[in-house]
């Protein structure tokens, strides 16, 4: 994600900063379905508080 957010900053305007973008975007959305999925392992578990905490990290 560092190198990524770099090529963003240092190249704003150029290919290498489009597709810096989307692959961010892409781990972002992969990091929130993680976090959504141990959070419905933990309601599975009944465990809600430790859910509640791992749905409000989901970006």
């Amino acid at each position: 994600m560092a190198s990524l957010r770099d090529v963003v900053q240092r190249y704003p305007n150029t290919e290498y900063a489009q597709d810096a973008r989307l692959k961010i975007d892409m781990v972002n959305d992969q990091l929130a379905g993680k976090e959504m999925a141990i959070g419905r392992y933990y309601l599975r578990n009944g465990q809600t508080l430790a859910a509640v905490g791992r749905f409000r990290t989901a970006p």
